[in-house]
């Protein structure tokens, strides 16, 4: 009887691979690895949306807290009978410095820390994100998102227990009241798509 030999059986075991099986194998690896990416991605701008949220509320009620100490908003702002606006608090140091008895003090005589233990910023990528910034000037600090943009602040400068929702005209919320009731003050963000009109991903405090 002829004996086939065993190396003439497992011959194409032996060959290895084809080069279409390893650019298949790499492929996949690929998807895989681009998949994981974007799930990370994905958890990475939640976590950073959550603390901006965690800023929001934090900020909101910190006016509260002036307003019930002071009956008056933390700004230099004279006018009355219109809801008062800050539009960029990365811009805006009066605002925080105020709350934080650190720049003007006329408007905070007692000299009360509303802010005091607020996450601190970092300074990433030539921008400072993700909290208050006293470096620049302590006097008058700033505060940016998790992707470095400010937040938008209204405050009820007209004392009608109301405002107008700022979803109004926006999109990414289905029939959003047309007012705002029982707040002093609402903060919102930009969220990771930095655009405040799209409120699918911005954080707020209300």
């Amino acid at each position: 009887m002829k004996l086939t030999p065993l190396s003439k059986m497992t011959g194409r075991a032996n060959a290895g691979f084809t080069l279409i099986e390893l650019l298949v194998v790499v492929s996949i690896i690929a998807l895989l690895a681009g998949g994981s990416v974007a799930a990370y991605g994905k958890v990475m701008n939640l976590v950073k949306k959550n603390a901006s949220q965690k800023i929001c509320v934090e900020v909101a009620s910190a006016v509260s807290s002036y307003f019930a100490d002071y009956e008056r908003f933390p700004t230099s702002s004279t006018s009355t009978g219109a809801d008062i606006m800050i539009d960029d608090t990365s811009s805006d140091g009066e605002f925080l410095g105020i709350l934080n008895a650190s720049g003007e003090t006329q408007y905070n005589p007692r000299h009360l820390k509303y802010i005091e233990g607020m996450q601190q910023a970092k300074f990433t990528n030539g921008q400072w994100v993700n909290g208050i910034n006293f470096e620049d000037n302590p006097d008058a600090p700033t505060l940016t998102d998790p992707w470095g943009k400010g937040y938008k602040v209204v405050m009820d400068g007209d004392f009608d227990g109301k405002m107008e929702n700022p979803e109004l005209g926006g999109s990414g919320t289905a029939n959003p009241p047309q007012t705002i009731r029982g707040k002093k003050c609402l903060v919102y963000g930009a969220g990771p798509d930095g655009n405040y009109d799209t409120w699918s991903d911005n954080p707020k405090s209300w």
